[in-house]
């Protein structure tokens, strides 16, 4: 048995009493199962799938994986222990936008300890595996939602996981994309023979699963009367499914039916003389018609094609120009003595040697309150340099103002605000807004300390030696 979770409770504070989110549940998952968690939204599937993962404490209940208790690890232990044991795929991508895919899936290798070689190596040949070894040097924002997907799936599996934790891995997702995501897991599943636990609202998904467990207010229950969700079936029917859905992945190698055998030639039928000499000349007109039409329409397509393949040029430079020459990231977030905070972005041209127009940035700052997020205040004065249309020649910095006067908030380090900046951008490559433009979109994820909050209250809460650094901000990936 690889996880035991026994009498799990895990139950959230609110003004009108506490909520159980997960209530009393016991869950066996063996090593190298296939399980799928279903249930209506808001009966604690997510949850469940955090406490497994060690992402949250149950509030009472024991959770082992590999034998090891995670009730009895410390913070650091604990953090360490996902790192090198778990694998997680959530809802949506959450990859590093400034890093190419390959930088994306070695990071989790790199801070783990591995050799700057054998993590790039293991990221490489994970992109293979998932199809994308072509574009090992691609930014986020140059794949598609599909291909972002695989590369997170890569990402969870660099450190060679004994448990994987999906949670609607194919969410958001187009259906051709999700059934290459569905077979691409089950393959990686097979291959690696890693012990991998969905989260699903998805009958198909739950169909592929050695075994499917339904949750109702928090607790493990039968499968409702009339559900769409299969009843558990045998393991080997589960691995027959998993590998059909693998097989119809593939091309086919025929896609047509062979060409039948040539028929026999029809007799002559013999025609009157005049009649003969009427149809000669209607097919000779006939056919001098068709010519010249087919000239015509030859013709207008060549310039139909020549105007769409021009378009598509100039789209596919405007967003070579917003996503690869254009560069944004945050440089700075500085605390000022009113308590408000000033956020510094610097966008840079990669080629300066070619100028371009950027309309914006337009920034929102939200902060995280209560697992979701809230819109801060949002600071307009001489000082917030941002907004407007701007000529990017080099490296420019934008600065933009926010207050989050917050007693509570979301803390997932110890003593920070969990901070989103949300940034769009329309750039183009002319003044006046010709040619084609493209509207760029970026969220920027920081830990930022609240002014009330000294260095000495940080490092006691998090124990850190007395001393250390205390940053006043940290940047954080994509989630």
């Amino acid at each position: 048995m690889l996880v035991d979770a026994r009498a799990l409770r895990k139950t959230y504070s609110t003004p009108r009493g506490p909520i159980a989110a997960v209530d009393g549940l016991d869950l066996e998952i063996e090593r190298g199962e296939l399980v799928a968690i279903c249930g209506r939204s808001g009966s604690g599937k997510s949850t469940l799938l955090a406490m497994l993962g060690g992402l949250c404490r149950p509030t009472e209940g024991t959770v082992s994986v590999d034998g090891v208790d995670l009730g009895a690890l410390g913070p650091h232990a604990l953090a360490d222990l996902r790192a090198r044991r778990f694998g997680f795929v959530f809802q949506f991508g959450g990859l590093l936008p400034s890093h190419r895919a390959v930088d994306n899936i070695a990071l989790p290798a790199l801070l783990g300890g591995t050799s700057y070689e054998e993590a790039y190596d293991r990221a490489r040949d994970l992109l293979g595996q998932v199809g994308l070894g072509a574009r090992w040097d691609a930014y986020p924002g140059e794949l598609s939602g599909g291909q972002q997907r695989r590369v997170a799936l890569a990402r969870a599996l660099v450190n060679r996981p004994v448990l994987l934790l999906a949670d609607e891995p194919t969410n958001d997702l187009d259906e051709q994309a999700e059934r290459e995501v569905l077979a691409l897991l089950c393959a990686l599943h097979a291959s690696h023979s890693t012990t991998l636990a969905i989260v699903t609202h998805d009958p198909s998904v739950a169909r592929l699963a050695d075994r499917v467990v339904h949750l109702s207010s928090g607790k493990v229950v039968s499968a409702p009367s009339g559900s769409s969700f299969a009843a558990d079936a045998p393991a080997a029917d589960a691995r027959a499914r998993r590998a059909d859905l693998a097989r119809a992945h593939e091309p086919p190698e025929a896609a047509f039916e062979p060409e039948p055998p040539a028929l026999e030639p029809a007799a002559p039928t013999i025609v009157g003389e005049g009649v003969g000499r009427f149809l000669a000349g209607f097919v000779g007109w006939a056919l001098v018609v068709a010519g010249a039409l087919l000239a015509v329409n030859f013709v207008a397509a060549r310039f139909q094609r020549r105007a769409i393949d021009e378009n598509a040029v100039k789209k596919r430079q405007a967003e070579e120009l917003a996503l690869q020459t254009l560069r944004a990231d945050i440089d700075d977030v500085i605390t000022e003595a009113d308590g408000s905070h000033v956020v510094r972005i610097y966008l840079q041209n990669l080629s300066p040697g070619k100028a371009f127009y950027v309309l914006g940035p337009s920034v929102h700052c939200l902060i995280q309150l209560d697992r979701a997020w809230q819109p801060v205040q949002m600071l307009e004065d001489e000082r917030s340099s941002a907004n407007g249309l701007h000529r990017i020649t080099g490296k420019e910095i934008f600065t933009v103002r926010f207050r989050a006067d917050f007693e509570k908030f979301d803390e997932l380090v110890r003593g920070y605000m969990h901070i989103r900046i949300h940034n769009v951008m329309v750039v183009g490559e002319h003044a006046d807004a010709s040619g084609d433009l493209f509207q760029r979109t970026d969220d920027y994820y920081i830990y930022l300390r609240p002014p009330k909050v000294s260095d000495d209250d940080v490092r006691q809460r998090n124990g850190w030696k007395p001393g250390a650094v205390v940053p006043r901000w940290i940047a954080m990936p994509a989630h």
